[in-house]
C-alpha cells in the first residue's frame, strides 16, 4: 500500500501519481499501466531515504531496516555496495533514538561499559542480523571490543594523561574499572604503553589521571589481578 511505500521511500510528490487520477485508475488498471507498488522498490531509492531521514535527525520506520535486511538475506541487496553507500554515515537509529555510524553501534546494550562512546541497537541485533553482519555490529561483548574502546579513550586522553577525559565525562572512571573486571574475567591484557591506568596523585592534588602501565612514576598496584591486565 501507499503507506508501505510512504515508510521506504519518502513522500516526494514526484514519486507518486496524482491521488485522483490514482483512484480512478483502479489498482488493476495502475499495475497495468506500470505503477510501482513496494515490490518495485529499488536499493537505491531505500538508502537514500534513510540516508536523507538520519541527516535531518528524523526517525525512519523499523520497516526501512527490515526491506533492507530481507534484501541482504535473500541476495536483492549486495552488502558491499550497501557499505559503500553508507559507509562514514550516521545511518543506524539505535533503541534510544540517537543515530549512529555502523561502527559505534553494538547490537547489546553496555552502557555500564562505554556511555555514549556507542550506540546500542538491541531491536537490531534481534531483527536483522545480517545487516549487523554485514556492518560487523557486534551482538556480543568480548575482550577485543573492550579494548579497542579503551584504546579510543586512551588517545583521546593522551596529550593531558586523561585529566580533561576524566574532568568531562565523570562516569569515565566507574567505566574504566568496569571495563578492567571484564577484561579480567574473559583474561584479556591491555599491554603496558597505552595510558589507561586509572591513577590518583600522590599527593592528591590536580585530580586522577590515566598512565601506562610503564610509567616509571607509577606505584605498583596491591591488586595482582588488576595489575595482570597491563602486562
Amino acid at each position: 500500500g501507499s503507506a508501505e511505500l510512504e515508510a521506504l521511500i519518502g513522500t516526494d510528490p514526484e514519486l507518486y501519481a496524482d491521488e485522483e487520477v490514482a483512484s480512478q485508475l483502479g489498482a488493476e488498471l495502475a499495475r497495468e499501466l506500470g505503477f510501482r507498488t513496494a515490490a518495485d522498490v529499488r536499493p537505491e531509492e531505500v538508502v537514500r531515504h534513510l540516508d536523507a531521514r538520519a541527516a535531518m535527525g528524523k526517525s525512519v520506520a523499523l520497516r526501512v531496516y527490515g526491506w533492507l535486511e530481507r534484501g541482504l538475506a535473500q541476495g536483492r541487496v549486495d552488502a558491499a555496495w550497501l557499505r559503500e553507500r553508507l559507509e562514514g554515515r550516521a545511518w543506524v537509529q539505535c533503541d534510544d533514538g540517537e543515530f549512529f555510524p555502523a561502527r559505534r553501534v553494538l547490537g547489546v546494550r553496555a552502557l555500564h561499559l562505554f556511555g555514549r562512546r556507542r550506540g546500542y541497537w538491541e531491536w537490531g541485533a534481534v531483527s536483522c542480523p545480517s545487516l549487523c553482519g554485514a556492518f560487523g555490529i557486534a551482538r556480543e561483548l568480548a575482550a577485543a571490543l573492550v579494548l579497542e574502546i579503551l584504546r579510543e579513550a586512551a588517545e583521546q586522553g593522551r596529550a593531558d594523561g586523561g585529566r580533561s577525559l576524566l574532568a568531562r565525562e565523570p562516569a569515565q572512571r566507574r567505566m574504566l574499572l568496569a571495563c578492567y573486571s571484564l577484561l579480567g574475567e574473559s583474561g584479556g591484557a591491555a599491554g603496558r604503553e597505552l595510558p589507561l591506568v586509572l591513577a590518583e596523585p600522590a599527593d592528591r592534588k590536580g585530580g586522577p589521571a590515566l598512565l601506562a602501565a610503564a610509567e616509571k612514576t607509577l606505584c605498583r598496584s596491591d591488586a595482582p589481578e588488576l595489575e595482570a591486565l597491563f602486562r
